[in-house]
Formats: structure tokens, C-alpha cells, sequence
């Protein structure tokens, strides 16, 4: 097995963090009229759906984040060895960018952004979620990617939920591929036991589907080279619905549809991006469009892309559709998906910014850290 960078993997991402911009810009200007129905009740829904572009990220961190492991074709695994330096990296990757975008929104929030009034109208989350002011006890909180059930959703990063479940659920990957070495099996039974009985959030699912997948990586993209082009097809389907089930499900009959909960969509969501990923191993065509240079850029910078956008929405956008205004009456479409693609690109200037400003240099400070560790241990 290769142990290059697996380039496709991150243009993956870099399509979820896009579908997160979208989904995050329709609920604060309204969605294009044509486009309502096309998103909200067919598979292109996954376009803006933010929920299972979260669930694409933990799938693909589980895999990511473990595949070194079994790539080494190793027979076991020192959890004692790999767990500080693992560890040091991860805090390094996922929490030092997070604390200096904190800082510089925190400083938009109070210094640049406020309600305009734009066309289209700011609604729905714009309103509020940078309105209300933050308490020395919240800000100090968010430093530290701290959530209870009682926090205040008024975050200066709302979506730093997912960073909260990413960085605890993934410095557990090195205790969760210690168990996979010793048994698929019973990582399998542990992942069920502390979802059911101990109340951890599901989102560990998704990290062990990631693991699995990783373990058995040469096999399983050998199974789906190896299929005919019905049995690609009706997979591909498959993933589609299970990934986009938040809206294709209201295409379906009420009488027939699953009347699952709206936690276990994130379930299927789950399994739809595993399956998502697997293809993508195994059709070279899916790889050569995952491979397009923009496609593989934006996955380059895509954490730096997720943590800024909303900051771009407040305080780029509202100042772009202004604007717009001085070039005449647009129409409510014509202003959106205008307002939309500059935000898109202003995000990915801004993100180039900070990957090579802040992203880049934790990434090598915690290299530095872990490899410094390994040779005091040696």
C-alpha cells in the first residue's frame, strides 16, 4: 500500500466544506427560488446539506487519521509508543489554527461586521449569532472548545461544535486502532457498547466506520475494482441516498419511509459517506475528477476554508451585495447566486491566507513537537 498522500481524500473534504459555505449562505439569504425544491427534496440536496458533509468529515478522519497505522503492515500496535506523539500532532493540526481564527473573528465581530441592510435581506442565523455580545466565562469556554448542554449557541465560531467532537474523538484513534489490531470485531462491540450504554455521542460510529475501512483498505478497493459497472452503479446509488436521506427521505411515500429519529439519520449519513469514500478508492474515473487541481487545492485549505466562511458571511458578503446594488435593480436570484459566488471566492482567498500563515506553521510545530518526544523516548 502506498504511503503517499492520498490526494483524493482530501478534494473530499474540500467538497464538504463547500457544501457547509452553501448551506450556511442559503440560511442567511434565502435560497434561489428555482432552486428550493431541487434542494430540498432530491439527492442534490447534498449540495448544502452541512449535517452530512460533518458526517464526511469524522468517516474520513477516522480513515485518515488511522490508515499509518495499518499501512506499516505491521502485526501490532504500541499504544504506549504512538499515543503522546499522535497526540501532540493532533492538538497541534486541529486546535492552534482554531485558537488564532477564534482571536481574528472575535476581533471582526466587534470591530467589522453588523447588520446592512442588503439585498437579498440578511435573515435567519445572520441576525442573531453574531448580535449578542459574549461574556469574559463564554469566550474563555469557546477558547478551550468547551460545550455543555447548557452553552450558549451564540458562538463567535458556531460551527465549532464538530471541532469539539473532531479533537476528542480523535485523539481516542490510537486507543480505537490498538483494539482494531487485536480484533475488527471487538472495536466493533466496543464502538456499540459506548454509543448504547454509556451515552457518548454517535459520532464515534462514523470514526470507526473510518477505521475499518482504513484496516481493510487494499481489500476493499480491490472488491470494488473487481465489480461490474450495474453493481458500481447501484452502489453509487445507494451512497447518494444514504448520504443525502435528510432530503431524498421526503421524496419518498410517508406510508413507506423509515420513521428513523433525527439522530439516526446521522447514522445513515454515516454510511453513505463511507461508502462515498469506498468508491472513490476503487473507480479510477471518480478518482480523476476528485483529482481536478482545484478540486484538490480547495481540499489543501479546507480546514482554514470551514473555520473562516462564516466569518467571510459576516463581514465580506453583506458589503458585496451592497455593492452589486450600484449596478442596478437585480433580481432576488440574480443578487443571490452573485452574492454567492463571491463569497465562495473570498473564502478561498482568505483561507489561502491563513493555511500558509497559521495552518502550515502548526502543522510543522507539531511534527517538531512529536518527533522531538520519539527521540527522548529512543
Amino acid at each position: 500500500m502506498s504511503t503517499e498522500r492520498i490526494e483524493y481524500f482530501d478534494s473530499l473534504r474540500g467538497l464538504a466544506a463547500l457544501a457547509v459555505l452553501i448551506g450556511h449562505y442559503f440560511g442567511g439569504y434565502g435560497t434561489p427560488t428555482p432552486l428550493i425544491t431541487l434542494l430540498s427534496k432530491t439527492p442534490f440536496g447534498m449540495c448544502n446539506d452541512g449535517f452530512a458533509a460533518v458526517s464526511l468529515f469524522f468517516v474520513l478522519s477516522g480513515l485518515v487519521l488511522s490508515l499509518k497505522y495499518f499501512k506499516r503492515g505491521q502485526a501490532s500496535f504500541s499504544l504506549s509508543q504512538e499515543v503522546v506523539p499522535y497526540s501532540l500532532g493532533r492538538i497541534a493540526r486541529i486546535y492552534l489554527p482554531f485558537l488564532a481564527v477564534l482571536f481574528i473573528s472575535a476581533f471582526l465581530k466587534y470591530r467589522v461586521s453588523h447588520v446592512m441592510n442588503t439585498f437579498p435581506p440578511q435573515a435567519g442565523d445572520l441576525t442573531y449569532l453574531w448580535g449578542t455580545p459574549d461574556t469574559v466565562s463564554s469566550f474563555l469556554k469557546q477558547t478551550f472548545l468547551f460545550r455543555s448542554p447548557f452553552a450558549s449557541p451564540y458562538r463567535i465560531i458556531p460551527q465549532d461544535w464538530t471541532l469539539t467532537t473532531e479533537i476528542n474523538l480523535s485523539l481516542c484513534i490510537p486507543m480505537l486502532v490498538a483494539i482494531a489490531f487485536q480484533s475488527s470485531a471487538a472495536l466493533g462491540l466496543f464502538t456499540f457498547l459506548i454509543i448504547a450504554f454509556l451515552g457518548t455521542h454517535g459520532f464515534l460510529f462514523h470514526f470507526t466506520l473510518g477505521i475499518f475501512i482504513a484496516q481493510y483498505f487494499t481489500t476493499i478497493q480491490t472488491w470494488v475494482r473487481e465489480q461490474s459497472i450495474v453493481i458500481k452503479t447501484l452502489l453509487l446509488i445507494l451512497a447518494i441516498v444514504f448520504y443525502s436521506y435528510r432530503t431524498t427521505r421526503f421524496a419518498i411515500p410517508e406510508m413507506v419511509r423509515p420513521s428513523f429519529k433525527e439522530s439516526w439519520i446521522w447514522y445513515v449519513n454515516g454510511c453513505g459517506s463511507a461508502i462515498l469514500i469506498m468508491l472513490a478508492m476503487g473507480i479510477k474515473r471518480f478518482q480523476t475528477l476528485l483529482h481536478l487541481p482545484w478540486l484538490t487545492f480547495l481540499g489543501k485549505i479546507s480546514y482554514s476554508f470551514y473555520l473562516l466562511h462564516y466569518a467571510v458571511i459576516f463581514c465580506f458578503t453583506p458589503r458585496w451585495l451592497l455593492f452589486l446594488q450600484h449596478f442596478g435593480s437585480l433580481s432576488f436570484n440574480v443578487a443571490n447566486i452573485c452574492g454567492l459566488i463571491g463569497t465562495i471566492i473570498a473564502s478561498v482567498l482568505v483561507s489561502i491566507l491563513s493555511y500558509y500563515a497559521i495552518e502550515v506553521p502548526s502543522i510543522q510545530w507539531g511534527r517538531s513537537m512529536a518527533q522531538r518526544f520519539r527521540q527522548r523516548k529512543s
